[in-house]
Formats: C-alpha cells, structure tokens, sequence
C-alpha cells in the first residue's frame, strides 16, 4: 500500500531542488544526468543511490542473456519496440547475468533496477 507524503519544496534551481520530507528533515537533490540520483542531507551528507540497467534487444529472439553487471538480483521490465509491456521468464543466472525467455521472438528493450 502506498502512503502518499507532503513534500514542501523550499528552493528550485535548474541543477538542484531543496525539499522538506516530514519527520526527516531537509535534502537537496541534485539532478544529474545518467539517471543518477543523489541526496544529500544536511546532517550526513550520505549520497544514496541504486544501480540500474538498459539492454536493448535488436535482433528478434524469445531468449535473451544479459550480462547487467550490477552485483545483484535485480526486478526486470520488459517492453517490446511498440513499448508494449511483455511478460516472460526471468532466471537469474547470477548476481550479474539474467535469462529472460519468452512465448515468441521480438525485439525490444529489458530494465533492471
């Protein structure tokens, strides 16, 4: 179940915005390209962050191994080339490569976060 929560924003800038999370305190969150997020809090200035993954698939196949690299299991979306979500198998070989197999070939694009 989602808890939505009040963020007031205190300062908005074209690289960065100051927010105000209740029962947290203040965080910048400075905007930076390759879908990299970074928070820094006034009191630890900890930078948080998660590891994804775009593979693109250009050759029609119902059987895709991706080496990901990120050192973990990570949840896999699918989309074909219409952005259609499709559904499939998802076998993790080890922390860093997947099987993903599918009903049918097609080409497209898998995320991993």
């Amino acid at each position: 179940m989602d808890c939505p929560i009040t963020i007031n924003i205190i300062e908005k800038k074209p690289d960065k915005v100051t927010f105000v999370l209740p029962r947290t305190g203040t965080f910048t969150k400075v905007l930076i390209p390759q879908n990299t997020i970074t928070i820094l809090d006034k009191y630890s200035m900890t930078q948080y962050g998660d590891k994804n993954y775009v593979y693109t698939q250009s050759t029609p196949s119902s059987s895709w191994v991706v080496v990901h690299n990120l050192n973990k299991r990570p949840s896999v979306s699918v989309v074909d080339s219409a952005e259609d979500v499709v559904y499939g198998q998802v076998r993790y070989i080890s922390n860093n490569e997947v099987m993903l197999t599918f009903a049918a070939p097609f080409t497209g694009k898998a995320y991993f976060n």
